[in-house]
């Protein structure tokens, strides 16, 4: 008979990060074996950037079907980004094949690139959920955990465009639960949420991610995706969002005006830059462009990024056909939260009750030009 006294209140949360690492262990096994991995491939010499990992084995007789990768394991110990491990794999040639991503609140993402056009990311969120995002050129596809489409959306210069599927998409028959969001398409957006995170901490120089969503139509309703999120060019955000380089230009001048070594810790540092972005923005008295302060309040461990008590806003840029752009300004690198996400459309929403869609960038201080 078990012996309840001896049960111990952590003893959960070990099991479960005992979970993590021998999930994560199997995943890099399982990484390597597609990999064709040999324990005899050679390693980059100590003392080079890549010093220790694994390189392209292109020597000896081993042949495959497929071409040796090499595999690339790495770590977050700042705990400062929503991602805990990732595992890259790379074709012989140099490209990059396919990465595994661990996140801290026990997602899994798992992206292949088929070719320079084709990108397939399938998303596993805690409870178990699973969805596929196939972005092809400038179509997205979600596609459920038993290969049913339940969206597909065009990108145009003006932003995401529904596309008629057979199937009734993302549409619960019963009553919709109080709020925005009713499940499947809640789940959906998390999962989407995951995706968009990651690509913001992984993007390219001259890359851009956004998430664009249904604003007048949240509640699910057949045939009508609830969201997009892939990753643009420059030119294509400010094709769909003019005002773009407008706030980057102000946000730049902002930071560089301001010196975060003076500051108490990075929280104020990025209330300065929050408040002085919008009074530059408020200068210009432009009706379609406005900003919404907000108290940080979002589901996110505030400490860890030294965001309590602190100020920030998002900036609203309001097209002639019901569109808005918000951008989100960052100084930080803290995911957003689904309470975020939550918190930007009621802004939307109390600012602009007509509304029809919203695109959502992030801005931050940039270095680069």
């Amino acid at each position: 008979m078990p012996n309840f006294k001896d049960y111990r209140p952590q003893f959960p949360s070990e099991l479960r990060a005992r979970l993590a690492a021998l999930q994560f262990k199997a995943a890099l096994l399982r990484l390597c074996l597609k990999a064709n991995f040999n324990p005899s491939q050679p390693r980059v010499p100590a003392g080079n950037a890549e010093g220790g990992q694994w390189t392209a084995n292109t020597g000896g007789a081993r042949t495959s079907l497929r071409p040796e990768a090499a595999v690339r394991v790495v770590r977050d110990p700042s705990g400062e980004k929503p991602w805990r491990t990732y595992a890259e794999r790379r074709r012989s040639d140099g490209s990059l094949a396919s990465t595994t991503v661990y996140n801290r609140n026990g997602s899994v993402i798992v992206s292949e690139r088929t070719n320079a056009d084709t990108e397939r990311n399938v998303v596993t969120l805690g409870d178990g959920s699973r969805f596929t995002f196939e972005n092809n050129d400038d179509t997205q596809r979600i596609y459920d955990a038993a290969g049913k489409l339940v969206s597909e959306t065009l990108w145009a210069s003006e932003g995401p465009i529904a596309q008629p599927i057979v199937q009734q998409a993302l549409f619960d028959s019963r009553k919709p639960k109080k709020g925005p969001f009713s499940s499947p398409a809640e789940v959906v957006r998390d999962a989407a949420i995951e995706l968009y995170n990651w690509w913001l901490n992984s993007r390219d120089p001259g890359e851009e991610v956004i998430f664009s969503f249904r604003a007048d139509k949240l509640v699910p309703v057949p045939g009508e995706p609830p969201l997009w999120t892939s990753k643009l060019t420059r030119e294509e955000v400010e094709d769909a969002c003019p005002r773009f380089p407008l706030v980057q230009n102000i946000t730049n001048q902002v930071a560089k005006s301001l010196n975060p070594v003076l500051f108490k810790n990075k929280g104020a540092y990025g209330t300065a830059v929050h408040m002085g972005v919008k009074a530059s923005i408020d200068a210009l008295r432009d009706s379609n462009l406005m900003t919404e302060v907000s108290i940080f309040k979002s589901d996110i461990d505030i400490s860890r990024y030294a965001l309590k008590g602190t100020v920030r806003i998002d900036i609203l840029e309001k097209r002639e056909d019901n569109f808005v752009c918000v951008y989100d300004l960052k100084t930080g690198f803290y995911p957003m939260p689904t309470k975020r996400f939550l918190e930007i459309y009621q802004n939307v929403i109390a600012r602009y009750p007509k509304v029809t869609g919203v695109i959502i960038v992030e801005v931050r201080p940039a270095l680069r030009p």
